[in-house]
């Protein structure tokens, strides 16, 4: 079995259990680990108050704030309070249901035999089944529809309670493996934040020619395989090797180590999600620690050879090593963070992630010619400023050649002056093109593009086509993007307005006690896209990685195979309006 304090001591993102934290408590909520202090925690549901709240768990409106500070701005639906176990413990608080408690939970928690065991209430969220549900409280359906006897699919409705019927035994979760040995319980280091829980399948410690040594995380799906089909039974295990510079020997980890692990959560979160998908699946992560010996000594490992696929560091010659390893033993390398690799045009083993520049400019163009048909584009050229996106202006011009339709250029110094758009007809529809994505050049143009628009009598007269760069934009930048209804190409976005990005987000604070770190592209999200897309893709039953395509909350993935290349490259990218009305559009090309 694995030493768990060795562990403990090389992985901080090692899988906590929480044996039987749903029990009865002077709260009789859950119980979940932060930063090593146990918890009761509440997910808010809608049109929930403080007041409501204070009297349904015997609190003041002073201690809900005392230990969640941000509820003094009011509560959010989805919001997840934080209640230190040992402290409501110590006082002297009853559990009460109030007046304010649904019928529907006073009704559920009667249903309940008193001497088999103790109830808990659950709030069913969007997309819920009885089948997760039961799961998620590791029950069977049979005994949640004893527990609720009105309940059928149709009736799970948002927001309405169900009885959950939890053991007063807390039973060992088993996990099948060869030698069907049970489940090992990892503690989460301190001041680390833990994490949700998973099931862990035990491994024999590896051992390595150096200190930086592996962490197994949870093994998903493999107590799956009774509800599968026949067909999915078929398919192999798969294991996925997740190779990244985690900085974990450094007493303070930098940004990048902490990106890095955040984009391990969403990953986890992602092979959460696919727990019924049918194949079994192990995950594993392994610490690179920036150091080519520390690469070599994990790929010395005897279970390394049995990936299916790597996700592998952004260093180069890391990278190859991997891939060349890779490409011995029959696996694939995930390559999210190398962008302008070119290992895929000579290696069939790598997955390039990211579509090449010539590619995604191609690809930008021809989605420029779907979408606005009709207008004229208007390259905007610096005699004397940056032109760094001089290049796919070029390629505009060559395609607009090759379909035989007009491009205008306009030269200008230094800024761009309004009579330096004199010359073109106000009855006609432009698109205007300038030839750097930065933002020192877009303010030396936007205020005589502004201009031009407001003489205009049909404000779709005139648009603008942008970069990826400006995605960053904000503040009277975004403002005028808008009033210009600019479109912009990109591999990745997240709209933090779309439910899919909102639920995420809050997901994602709930199952580690914070959030996710101001980034572009947002970390857990790119690791919770990629993570659905391998799980999906190797459960399609085709040789991996398939033909399937993945529209996420942040990346698109489509691999498919390139004319110059050996291996293969995601094609996946958007075109994004940002709409005067505030609203963005994501288009998937």
């Amino acid at each position: 079995m694995i030493n768990q304090s060795r562990l403990c001591h090389r992985f901080a993102l090692s899988a906590i259990m929480l044996g039987a934290a749903l029990g009865a408590s002077a709260l009789d909520l859950p119980v979940r680990t932060v930063n090593g202090r146990a918890c009761y925690y509440y997910e808010v549901q809608p049109k929930e108050t403080v007041y409501n709240l204070g009297r349904r768990f015997g609190l003041t409106k002073a201690q809900i704030i005392q230990y969640n500070p941000s509820v003094a701005d009011g509560l959010r639906a989805g919001q997840v309070l934080y209640f230190p176990k040992s402290e409501i413990d110590a006082s002297d608080l009853a559990s009460p249901q109030s007046d304010n408690t649904p019928k529907e939970s006073k009704k559920a928690v009667s249903t309940v035999t008193p001497n088999t065991s103790k109830p808990t209430v659950h709030v069913i969220k969007k997309g819920e089944t009885i089948y997760g549900i039961a799961r998620q409280y590791g029950i069977t359906e049979a005994q949640l529809m004893a527990a609720n006897p009105r309940l059928e699919e149709r009736n799970l409705r948002l927001g309405s309670l169900l009885n959950i019927p939890i053991e007063e035994k807390s039973k060992v979760v088993e996990t099948p493996t060869a030698k069907e040995e049970a489940v090992t319980t990892v503690a989460t280091p301190p001041n680390r934040p833990a994490e949700k829980p998973v099931e862990m399948t035990p491994v024999t410690e590896p051992v390595a020619p150096t200190p930086v040594l592996p962490a197994e995380v949870p093994t998903v799906a493999e107590a799956e395989t009774t509800t599968v089909t026949p067909e999915v039974k078929k398919l192999a295990p798969a294991r996925i090797s997740v190779m990244l510079p985690f900085m974990l020997s450094a007493s303070q980890p930098d940004k990048q180590a902490q990106l890095y692990t955040e984009f391990y959560r969403g990953l986890l979160m992602a092979a959460d999600s696919c727990r019924a998908a049918g194949r079994p699946i192990a995950i594993s992560a392994y610490d690179t620690a920036n150091s080519l010996d520390s690469v070599a000594a994990i790929l010395a490992l005897p279970e390394l050879a049995q990936s299916t696929v790597i996700i592998a560091p952004d260093d180069e010659v890391q990278l190859g090593r991997i891939t060349t390893f890779a490409g011995q033993h029959g696996a694939k390398v995930f390559n999210t963070f190398a962008v302008k690799s070119t290992l895929h045009r000579t290696d069939s083993a790598m997955m390039q992630a990211n579509i090449p520049h010539s590619a995604m400019y191609d690809t930008a163009v021809d989605g420029m010619l779907d979408r606005f048909e009709g207008y004229t584009p208007v390259l905007l050229v610096p005699n004397d400023g940056k032109n760094d996106k001089i290049e796919f202006q070029a390629r505009v011009k060559r395609k607009y050649s090759q379909r035989s339709l007009p491009v205008i250029e306009i030269p200008y110094h230094n800024t761009l002056k309004d009579s330096d758009l004199d010359g073109l007809d106000r009855t006609q529809r432009y698109l205007f093109i300038p030839a750097s994505g930065t933002q020192t050049e877009f303010a030396r143009v936007i205020p005589a593009l502004k201009a031009y628009k407001e003489g205009l009598d049909d404000l779709n007269g005139a648009m603008l086509f942008g970069y990826p760069e400006w995605i960053t934009f904000r503040n009277d930048a975004l403002e005028s993007m808008r009033f210009m209804n600019t479109t912009i190409y990109s591999r990745f976005f997240n709209d933090e307005t779309s439910l899919r990005s909102k639920d995420f987000t809050a997901n994602y604070s709930a199952w580690y006690g914070m959030p996710m770190l101001n980034a572009i592209p947002m970390q857990g999200i790119l690791g919770f896209d990629t993570g659905m897309y391998i799980i999906q893709a190797l459960n399609d039953g085709d040789k991996f990685p398939g033909k399937g395509v993945y529209r996420g909350i942040q990346t698109d993935f489509h691999f498919a195979p390139d004319a110059d290349s050996k291996g293969t490259v995601n094609y996946g990218m958007y075109l994004i309006n940002f709409r005067p009305s505030g609203i963005n559009e994501k288009i998937s090309l």
